[in-house]
């Protein structure tokens, strides 16, 4: 996270006024009525003027569908893809899925100016996140459904884009099965209340990359898909509700991009420890110029964050890539030493 947001969070921080609250339900209320399908469960977000501040919610949104059949636990399954974004070969893919429960709900709060809300077209939307979501090609029985407030990004002229999460939806004519994406870049929000029904987390080796994919059980028993990835500095957030296994691998292949070099392969990352946090047992980097994102988050076993201060150097090795954006789960941890400053 840079400066900028967190001043923003540093603003948001303490009480908050009943009425801004209050509109923020109301809000939240005529956003869920008519047709237009909710969006998908870990990333629904809203907001409400109030006076020059906006307060915006993350919230666990139901969507209304029908349960599909489940995976079976870490089980793999084969799908020979579609063709990958720049004419790429089809993939044969085997998809090993993590179970997990459902996720808690995450909720955050920063202040957003009503007036610096830009409104954009999706074909604007698109091309400010260099994006393409041919997911409507890839499944052809689902449509883009347009929000009921529009696509856009907050901005000013001291911060330029501030905020800039959309969620765009697909879904079937009856509404009874949904494919969302949610774009971000100036803003990522790590999304990481998740419990692995086992312990260990399996990757998938798609077109050089190693994704970790998940499927839950929500609450009203109803399968959901998810992946979360970063892809030319634009967070992907992907989940599925009522949708198949093998419709959630033919959207997603239209969507993740083929990357040179072997997946599965370890990586490191060097840099200084920002945060330890005892009780949720976890610490945070920030990684060396050039290694990546602003601040990468490592989860560990109990007690392992007695081992680690902030200020201290260390290099992490661990498998595929971060399970979830900007967080690196306890399960995908091969090493952690001390390490070098860098280099002057």
């Amino acid at each position: 996270m840079n400066l900028r947001n967190k001043d923003m969070l540093s603003q948001a921080v303490g009480g908050i006024d009943d009425a801004i609250l209050q509109d923020t339900e109301d809000f939240l209320a005529r956003r869920s009525k008519g047709s237009r399908p909710a969006l998908f469960p870990w990333k629904g977000i809203a907001a409400t003027a109030a006076a020059a501040a906006a307060c915006i919610a993350v919230l666990s949104v139901s969507l209304l569908t029908a349960p599909a059949a489940a995976p079976g636990e870490g089980g793999a399954s084969s799908l020979s893809a579609p063709s990958l974004p720049g004419g790429a070969p089809p993939l044969s893919i085997t998809a090993n899925i993590n179970e997990i429960g459902e996720p808690a709900g995450v909720t955050a709060q920063i202040n957003l100016s009503g007036e610096d809300f830009t409104p954009l077209s999706y074909d604007e939307l698109l091309a400010y996140f260099g994006a393409a979501l041919p997911v409507e090609e890839a499944l052809p029985a689902f449509r883009r459904v347009p929000p009921d407030g529009g696509y856009g990004v907050y901005q000013s002229q001291g911060w330029g884009v501030y905020y800039d999460g959309n969620s765009v939806t697909f879904a079937t004519e009856d509404g009874e099965q949904v494919f969302a994406v949610t774009l971000a870049k100036a803003f990522l929000h790590p999304y990481d209340a998740f419990t692995l029904s086992e312990d260990e987390l399996h990757f998938t080796e798609w077109g050089g990359r190693s994704l970790a994919l998940f499927h839950y059980t929500d609450g009203d028993g109803d399968s959901c898909y998810y992946v979360e990835f970063l892809q030319n500095g634009v967070g992907y957030y992907v989940g599925t509700k009522n949708v198949s296994e093998a419709d959630f691998l033919q959207g997603l292949a239209a969507l993740v991009e083929e990357v040179a070099g072997p997946a599965g392969k370890t990586h490191t990352v060097s840099g200084r420890v920002t945060v330890v946090d005892p009780m949720a047992g976890h610490i945070a980097i920030a990684p060396d110029e050039g290694e990546g994102a602003a601040s990468l988050g490592i989860d560990l076993e109990p007690g392992e964050t007695a081992n680690y201060a902030v200020g201290d150097r260390i290099t992490v090795t661990y498998a595929g890539e971060p399970a979830t954006i900007g967080r690196l789960w306890k399960q995908q941890i091969l090493q952690i030493e001390a390490a070098d400053a860098p280099a002057a």
